[in-house]
């Protein structure tokens, strides 16, 4: 049961620093455009 709860604690911190990443690309390529999207 702990490693379950390990497992699924590593894939959520995964998921949130791959959004994270996501976030900051779109940041940049809407500083760029001059537009932002959301």
């Amino acid at each position: 049961m702990l490693e379950l709860s390990q497992q699924m604690g590593e894939k959520v911190y995964e998921l949130t620093r791959v959004k994270r990443m996501i976030w900051k690309l779109s940041q940049q390529m809407g500083n760029v455009k001059g537009k932002k999207f959301y």
